[in-house]
C-alpha cells in the first residue's frame, strides 16, 4: 500500500496540485491511504473513508501516525516538504515546493526569517529519513541540491500540472487587461506591483489590474479595495472558481507576475495555457517554466511601470510553456517495486 500524506498542505497552489494529484491516484490501480490536513476535511469526499485519516497539522500528531505505521506502507510520498520524522520500512519520496524555505525574500521580518530557517533545520535533520525528494523544476533542484549538499540522483524532476481542458480561445481580447493569479504571500511582491500601478495609471488610465486576493489578506484587500490603491483602477476578484479564472484569462491579453520566487509559478502556466501573454519578473523560476513576453527587475516599481506602458501586442503569441505535465511517470514511479537509482 501507498501512503501520500499532505498533512501540511490546506490552501493555495499546493492545494491545486495536491488536488490534481488525488484525482489521478483515484482513478488509478494503485492502493493508496490519505493522510490529509483536518482543515481539508470537507474535501475529497471521493475517497472512501476507510482510505483516508483527517489529523491536525502538527509535528507530534504526524510523528505518532508514523510510529504506529512503521511497516504498513510500500511506498511512503510526502507531499509537504517535510520527510518523515522516522526510517519507515518503505520507500520514501518528499515533495519540495516551498523554495521561500531556502532563500527568505530581503523584507521578510525577522519572525518570518527565523521560522523558515527552523523549517529549512528541521527538513536537514530528517533528509535521512527520505530516499528521494520530487521538485517540480530545474530551478528548484538547484537550489536544494546546493542548500543540503544533497547528490544529483536523490532529487527527481517530475513537473505536473492539471491542464486546462476548457480553455475558450478567443480572437477578442481586451488589450487593456492585466491579470495577477495569486493570493498575497509577501514573496508574491503585490506590494511593488501596487506602487507601480499607480504609474502606470497616470499614463495609462484605462490599464485594469486584476487580482485574486483572498480573505486570508485582509490588510492587502483593503489597501487595494478601500485603501490607498482603490482609485487605480485595479479590481480583486478574491479566490476564484477554476471557470471563472479561465474565462477571466480568456478575455485578458496579459499575465503580469511579479512573484520574488516560485517553486513552480502556476498562475505562469495558467496563462500561457490560457492564450495570454506573459511579463513577468527576471528570475530564473520564470524562464524554467516558461518563456515570457518580457520581463522587468520585481524589485522596482518604476522598471514595471516601464516595462507595461512599452509592451505592445504582439502579431503572433510569444508566451510558450517549456515544460508539459508528467503526472503519468510520476504515478508510474509509485508503481515500481524498487527505488528509483
Amino acid at each position: 500500500m501507498i501512503l501520500l500524506d499532505s498533512i501540511y498542505i490546506n490552501n493555495s497552489g499546493g492545494k491545486v496540485l495536491l488536488d490534481y494529484l488525488v484525482d489521478c491516484l483515484y482513478r488509478s490501480d494503485l492502493d493508496v491511504f490519505y493522510l490529509f490536513d483536518s482543515r481539508c476535511s470537507k474535501d475529497f469526499q471521493q475517497i472512501p473513508e476507510e482510505k483516508k485519516l483527517f489529523l491536525k497539522k502538527s509535528l507530534f500528531s504526524r510523528h505518532q501516525f508514523y510510529k504506529r505505521n512503521s511497516d504498513r506502507f510500500t511506498k511512503v510520498f510526502c507531499f509537504g516538504n517535510i520527510p518523515p520524522t522516522i526510517r519507515l520500512n518503505a520507500t520514501v519520496y518528499t515533495y519540495f515546493h516551498n523554495l521561500v524555505l531556502l532563500q527568505q525574500p530581503r523584507d521578510f521580518s525577522f519572525r518570518k526569517k527565523l521560522d523558515s530557517k527552523f523549517k529549512a533545520f528541521f527538513i536537514q535533520l530528517n533528509i535521512k529519513n527520505t530516499d528521494h525528494f520530487i521538485v517540480q523544476s530545474e530551478n528548484v533542484k538547484n537550489a536544494l541540491e546546493n542548500y543540503y549538499g544533497l547528490s544529483k540522483e536523490k532529487i527527481l524532476v517530475f513537473p505536473f500540472f492539471s491542464e486546462n481542458k476548457n480553455v475558450i480561445h478567443t480572437k477578442v481580447r481586451n488589450e487593456n487587461d492585466f491579470v495577477f493569479i495569486s493570493d498575497g504571500n509577501q514573496h508574491k511582491n503585490h506590494d511593488i506591483l501596487l506602487k507601480a500601478w499607480k504609474i502606470v495609471n497616470t499614463y495609462k488610465p484605462e490599464y485594469k489590474l486584476h487580482l485574486t486576493i483572498s480573505h486570508v489578506y485582509p490588510t492587502l484587500r483593503n489597501l487595494v479595495e478601500t485603501g490607498e490603491y482603490s482609485g487605480y483602477n485595479i479590481l480583486n476578484h478574491g479566490r476564484v472558481a477554476k471557470e471563472a479564472l479561465t474565462l477571466l484569462l480568456s478575455r485578458s491579453m496579459y499575465v503580469v507576475y511579479p512573484s520574488l520566487m516560485e517553486s513552480f509559478g502556476l498562475g505562469l502556466i495558467e496563462g500561457c495555457e490560457a492564450g495570454c501573454e506573459v511579463i513577468a519578473a527576471n528570475r530564473p523560476y520564470v524562464h524554467s517554466v516558461i518563456k515570457p513576453l518580457r520581463t522587468f527587475e520585481p524589485l522596482s516599481a518604476e522598471h514595471i511601470a516601464y516595462t507595461v506602458l512599452n509592451t505592445e501586442m504582439p502579431t503572433i503569441k510569444t508566451s510558450k510553456l517549456k515544460i508539459k505535465d508528467e503526472i503519468s511517470a510520476l504515478i508510474n514511479l509509485l508503481k515500481e517495486e524498487s527505488c528509483v537509482e
